[in-house]
C-alpha cells in the first residue's frame, strides 16, 4: 500500500519459462489497474510516488544476480536501473 493507502502495488508471477512477472498499480479508490513494468518483489519509496522493484539478471557461481529498478509512477515515466548485479537479491536470506 503507499503511503495514504488508495493504492497497492502487486505482482503476478509467470512460469519460470515465460520470463518475469508483470507488476500492477492498483487505485483502490477508482477500482482499477495499470500495468507498470515487468520485475520482481516491488515496494512503495518512503514518499508513494515511486517503486523499486527487481529484474533477474544472469547467474555468476552459485547464485542469480539482479538488477534494482526504480520507476516514478507519473503516467509515461520508464523505469532506471539503480543497481546492477545486486549479489544478493532480495529473494536470498541475507548470511547464507
Amino acid at each position: 500500500f503507499d503511503r495514504d493507502g488508495t493504492h497497492l502495488v502487486c505482482y503476478v508471477p509467470q512460469p519460470p519459462d515465460q520470463g518475469v512477472g508483470a507488476i500492477y498499480l492498483i487505485n483502490l479508490i477508482k477500482g482499477t489497474k495499470r500495468k507498470v513494468g515487468d520485475g520482481i518483489n516491488p515496494v512503495f519509496t518512503h514518499n508513494g510516488r515511486s517503486i523499486i522493484f527487481e529484474r533477474p539478471g544472469g547467474r555468476k557461481g552459485k547464485g542469480i544476480r539482479s538488477d534494482l529498478w526504480s520507476l516514478d509512477l507519473n503516467s509515461g515515466s520508464v523505469p532506471k536501473r539503480i543497481v546492477a548485479n545486486g549479489e544478493q537479491p532480495s529473494t536470498q536470506q541475507c548470511g547464507r
